[in-house]
């Protein structure tokens, strides 16, 4: 498979690396899971740029920014998990799970 150059456009992200993160974090509070807000916010979101994204090539010579594609699976499993219709403990401990299978 090829390298994709583009910056990343999920089907939650039509706006851009921020809405993606907006999003997922909407979700959360939505669902009433704002501890787990809070511990994602932690321990994903304030890692810091370079643990976050990567920098790609575009047009012209400029470098685009992209998710690490670790941590847009995560936004993206977060987000679908805190929407899901299981009951509210049983998304926190999968959620909880998921952060820690993905290293964080």
């Amino acid at each position: 498979m090829p390298d994709d150059p583009r910056p990343s456009k999920s089907r939650l992200d039509p706006g851009g690396l921020s809405s993606l993160a907006a999003t997922t974090m909407a979700a959360l509070y939505d669902a009433d899971m704002v501890v787990v807000m809070e511990v994602f916010r932690a321990r994903v979101l304030n890692r810091g740029a370079d643990k976050l994204f990567e920098q790609v090539p575009g047009d012209g010579g400029q470098r685009h920014l992209r998710y690490k594609p670790m941590v847009e699976l995560l936004l993206l499993h977060v987000h679908d998990v805190a929407v899901s219709d299981a009951p509210r403990d049983e998304r926190e401990s999968e959620i909880l799970w998921a952060l820690e299978a993905a290293g964080f």
